[in-house]
């Protein structure tokens, strides 16, 4: 008798619970891209100021792991002889790295002749090296690299054509 007045209170019926398992990743990754990548030279013989006709902007890109410490930048030869080789097929001399100098961002010109961890023995220079810490885990940096062939030890160059390339390479260490 007094239900008549009563509406009965709907009770919700619930499914079982269906889980969906997820999974991120983002991979480690150190990358270089240069704006450009031809510099060609006036030489004039024994002559240490001999000019790349145009910069090179080198820049690095890196998503690092924890544990990280430095990224180094490293510009390499596959030869400390013969860094640009002649073309002439009457010539046998040629261009060793010791005489090609880099300078980095308005910095002075070094010579490519050290031994770095890519490359032949003393034919490379390191450009750069950036700590790691925390809060740079993932980052970027462009640097400015410019060129010069320093002719003053090679007074007997003959006139040629002289080819090379020079490698840009990044590492992450440890």
């Amino acid at each position: 008798m007094l239900l008549l007045g009563m509406t009965v209170a709907a009770s919700a019926q619930n499914s079982n619970v269906a889980n969906v398992s997820m999974s991120a990743s983002l991979s480690e990754s150190v990358t270089v891209s240069l704006s450009g990548a031809n510099v060609n030279f006036t030489l004039t013989s024994g002559n240490t100021s001999n000019p790349g006709n145009t910069t090179i902007s080198a820049t690095t890109d890196w998503v690092l792991k924890p544990g990280r410490t430095a990224l180094k930048l490293y510009a390499y030869f596959n030869s400390s002889t013969i860094a640009l080789a002649h073309t002439d097929v009457t010539n046998t001399s040629d261009i060793p790295s010791s005489a090609v100098e880099v300078g980095v961002n308005g910095g002075a010109l070094s010579p490519v002749s050290s031994t770095v961890v890519f490359g032949a023995a003393n034919a490379g220079l390191q450009l750069f090296n950036q700590s790691i810490t925390g809060v740079n885990k993932t980052g970027t940096r462009t640097d400015t690299l410019a060129f010069n062939i320093n002719l003053g030890s090679l007074t007997q160059l003959p006139s040629d054509t002289y080819n090379g390339t020079l490698h840009i390479q990044a590492q992450a260490t440890p």
